[in-house]
């Protein structure tokens, strides 16, 4: 029987007998090693079927060094796996490295590979494709406007570090802004205002331009922040104590521990994974670990917010903030 053949069997047979579709995804590819989709396939079907990370790995690995069709698709759901069995950044880093012409043909690929480019450091080149690419809105993908605030905050504090306060008032100020070609505007209610704004305060405070620091450490104290999103209250409490030296903001530090605490769950419901997605509860305690971190921060107690940061971390090893707080990010 032809791979292909055996190929189409596999698909017929994966929603009802995928152990019969395995076997004969596996025959395709013994017959034709490189045939990419099937290799894919036998990805898949570790993934959701056998729950075989480490295999799925493996084979979206063959199937990405196999493809001659541009299946960008291919480095998205390999990194989907990768990032569900927290595999080293590094080797996540690596699946995209020199592949910039594959992964741009997808949203979702080109998204998933500027995150690991921002954590291996390379914020500043990240922004080039952010305010030139366009990209179109896409179903359970929000995330990109953040990330192009991550981009602009980190190489503002890099402009810091190498001793530029203009050039990080120019970072900080590009936080704020909402370019065409990324579809996205200001929402009513968002809560990362107050580290943008804040942060904006302190570049304009840094060279020599106390009217708009001043201005921006208000807007930033203003900002409304909702129990979800009470990370933000570290930089509003920032903004507040900038104003007033003499403001009690220990309350909102408590309360982001308390929140914290309470969000550490062993459940949650995955409304949407026969689709693939939707978080684990890797995702929601990575944040609420990373909640706690930032609230002993605040605290002024370093030693046991690196604690928390390092357990957010555990759960989840690319999520931004606790890297850039425990220095992984240069």
């Amino acid at each position: 029987m032809v791979p292909r053949t055996r190929y189409y069997l596999g698909n017929l047979y994966f929603q009802k007998q995928p152990d019969r579709a395995m076997e004969c995804w596996k025959k395709a590819v013994e017959i034709k090693p490189d045939f990419a989709m099937a290799l894919r396939n036998l990805g898949w079907g570790c993934r959701f079927f056998t729950e075989d990370y480490p295999a799925a790995i493996d084979w979206y690995r063959k199937a990405i060094a196999a493809d001659r069709e541009g299946n960008a698709i291919f480095l998205t759901e390999c990194d989907e796996i990768m990032e569900h069995v927290n595999a080293p950044l590094e080797e996540r880093y690596a699946l995209f490295a020199g592949r910039e012409a594959l992964y741009e043909k997808r949203y979702d690929s080109e998204t998933r590979a500027i995150r690991q480019r921002i954590l291996h450091g390379e914020y500043e080149e990240v922004l080039e494709p952010l305010l030139t690419r366009y990209y179109s809105r896409r179903e359970h993908i929000e995330d990109l406007h953040d990330i192009y605030v991550d981009a602009c905050l980190l190489s503002g504090f890099k402009a810091w570090r190498s001793g530029d306060p203009a050039k990080a008032l120019e970072y900080m100020l590009m936080a704020n802004e909402y370019p065409a070609n990324q579809g996205y505007a200001h929402l009513e209610y968002y809560a990362r205002d107050a580290q943008v704004y804040y942060n904006i305060g302190l570049a304009y405070e840094r060279v020599g331009d106390p009217v708009n620091a001043r201005k921006y450490f208000e807007m930033a104290a203003r900002v409304e922040v909702k129990d979800a999103d009470c990370i933000y209250n570290y930089e509003k409490s920032l903004a507040m104590k900038r104003l007033d030296p003499r403001a009690d903001v220990k309350d909102l530090y408590r309360e982001m521990v308390r929140i914290g605490k309470a969000g550490v769950t062993d459940y949650v419901q995955r409304f949407f994974e026969s689709f693939g997605y939707g978080e684990y509860p890797q995702d929601v305690n990575s944040r609420a670990y990373y909640m706690q971190g930032i609230g002993y921060k605040a605290l002024g107690r370093e030693r046991k917010a690196r604690k928390y940061f390092r357990k957010a971390l555990e759960q989840r090893n690319d999520h931004v903030w606790a890297n850039y707080y425990l220095g992984n990010l240069s």
